[in-house]
C-alpha cells in the first residue's frame, strides 16, 4: 500500500514586511516597493505516514507544527518539496471555521461536508449522531449565531469526526469543551484509530501523544530534529527541554531568596528561613529534580536564639495555586529543638512523586504557640522527567498491577 501521507523535503517560507503603507498615496509615492525579510517556518522536513498509523507532532511554540498540518490539509502550499495525502480527509485545525452564522447547525454540517466532498445522503445518515455528540439537539435547527462559542466548537468537532475520515488531522482540538466532552472526543479518536484511520496529531500534551501515537515527529525552529517511536522521540525532546530549562532558570541563591520571598513572609522571626535548595540522587545541588527519582529538600535557617518544640514544613503548589502536598516534620514527641545560629533541616523522598512541571514551594517553622517563620510560595521548583509519563494528575502513584 502507498503511504497515507508523504512529506518530501518540505520547506515553507513566509515574507514578513517591515514597513507599512498607511495610505494609497504613500503606496504610489514609494512606487509599490516594500521591505521584507524571509521567515522559514519549515526547512527540509521529510517523513511518511503509513495507513493506520497515528503520528504526533511535538515541539515548542513557533516550531512549525501547525504550519506543517496546514500543508497536509492543503490550506497552504509548500515553498519547496511536496506533500501528498491519500484518502478521505477530515481536519480539526480551526473548529467551526467556515460555519456561517445565519445558517442553522444542520445546514452548516451539510455545507461543511459538501466542502469536504461528502455526499448529502451520507451526511444526512450521520446527522442525528453529530447533533447528539455535540449536545446541540435542541438548537440544531436554530441559526448558528444563537449558539455559544462552546456549542459551535463542539459542533465543528462532531462534524469532522463523524464523516468517517480515512486521514484525520488534529491541531490541539481535543481540549475543547468540558471534561465529559473531552472524554467523548478521546473515546471517538480511539475508535477511529482502531478502525484503521490515519491520524496526525499536533499537541503540547506529551502524555496524550505517548498514549495515542505510534510515531512522533519533533520539530524545532522549523527543522526536523527526530522521528521514530513516540516514547523514544518524547524522551529525546524532554532531555532537550530539561537542558534548556536548567540553562534558563536561575533559582534564588542564599542571599537573594529572603528578599525575593519577603512579600510572602509572616511570623515572629526568632528563626529566619534563608533558602530552600534541592539535592538530586547523586547528592548534587540542582536547579531541577527528576520525577520518580530520590530527592532531598534542604531548608537552611538562622536562629537568633535557642528554641524548642518546633515543627518544620514544606508546601507544594502548582503555578495556578492548586495545593499538591504539604509534608511536615510532625508534632508532639516529633518536634525538634534548635540552638542559636545557622542550621539545616532536610526532607528526603524516595521517589519524588510530583509530575513534571513547575511548582511554587513554601517553607515554614512553627512552635506549639505560633508561627515562627512562613514563606508562602517563595521558592521555585522545576520537576523534569527522564522518560515519557502518561499518567494524568499532579502526582505519580507507585504500585503494580495484578492482571
Amino acid at each position: 500500500m502507498k503511504p497515507a501521507i508523504e512529506v518530501r523535503n518540505v520547506s515553507k517560507r513566509y515574507r514578513l514586511y517591515t514597513d507599512r503603507r498607511d495610505s494609497l498615496r504613500e503606496w504610489f509615492v514609494r512606487m509599490g516597493g516594500s521591505q521584507f525579510e524571509d521567515f522559514w517556518a519549515l526547512r527540509n522536513v521529510d517523513f511518511i505516514v503509513e495507513p493506520g498509523q497515528t503520528v504526533g507532532i511535538i515541539g515548542h511554540n513557533g516550531s512549525g507544527k501547525s504550519t506543517l498540518l496546514r500543508l497536509m490539509a492543503g490550506i497552504h502550499r509548500p515553498t519547496g518539496g511536496s506533500v501528498v495525502t491519500r484518502g478521505r480527509m477530515g481536519s480539526l485545525l480551526e473548529l467551526g471555521a467556515g460555519f456561517h452564522p445565519n445558517l442553522t447547525g444542520r445546514e452548516n454540517v451539510r455545507l461543511n461536508a459538501a466542502i469536504l466532498g461528502i455526499s448529502r445522503k451520507y451526511v444526512d445518515s450521520r446527522m442525528d449522531a453529530i447533533a447528539e455528540f455535540a449536545g446541540v439537539e435542541r438548537f440544531f435547527d436554530a441559526p448558528l449565531k444563537v449558539y455559544s462559542s462552546g456549542m459551535a466548537v463542539r459542533l465543528g468537532f462532531a462534524t469532522a469526526v463523524h464523516i468517517d475520515p480515512e486521514v484525520l488531522l488534529v491541531d490541539e482540538a481535543i481540549a475543547v469543551g468540558d471534561e465529559e466532552f473531552q472524554r467523548k472526543c478521546m473515546d471517538h479518536l480511539h475508535q477511529l484509530r482502531s478502525g484503521g484511520a490515519t491520524i496526525v496529531l499536533v499537541s503540547h500534551s506529551l502524555p496524550l501523544v505517548a498514549e495515542l501515537c505510534d510515531m512522533a515527529v519533533w520539530l524545532d525552529q522549523g527543522e526536523q530534529k527526530a522521528i521514530g517511536p513516540a516514547d523514544t522521540v518524547i524522551d529525546q525532546y524532554l532531555r532537550e527541554v530539561n537542558r534548556r530549562d536548567v540553562d534558563a532558570v536561575a533559582l534564588p541563591v542564599d542571599d537573594e531568596a529572603p528578599q525575593e520571598a519577603e512579600r510572602f513572609r509572616i511570623g515572629s522571626g526568632e528563626i529566619r528561613i534563608q533558602t530552600v535548595t534541592y539535592v538530586d540522587a547523586s547528592g548534587e545541588d540542582v536547579d531541577a529534580l527528576l520525577a520518580a527519582r530520590p530527592a532531598t529538600f534542604r531548608i537552611q535557617y538562622e536562629a537568633s536564639q535557642p528554641m524548642s518544640d518546633l515543627t518544620f514544613g514544606l508546601g507544594f503548589a502548582t503555578a495556578t495555586g492548586t495545593q499538591v502536598a504539604g509534608p511536615n516534620s510532625g508534632y508532639g514527641p516529633k518536634t525538634v529543638d534548635v540552638p542559636a545560629g545557622p542550621g539545616v533541616v532536610e526532607f528526603q523522598v524516595d521517589p519524588l512523586l510530583l509530575q513534571p512541571g513547575h511548582y511554587r514551594v513554601s517553607a515554614a517553622i512553627v512552635s506549639r504557640q505560633h508561627v515562627i517563620d512562613h514563606i508562602e510560595g517563595g521558592f521555585e521548583l522545576a520537576v523534569h522527567s527522564a522518560h515519557a509519563i502518561t499518567e494524568p494528575g499532579f502526582t505519580l502513584m507507585p504500585g503494580h498491577w495484578v492482571l
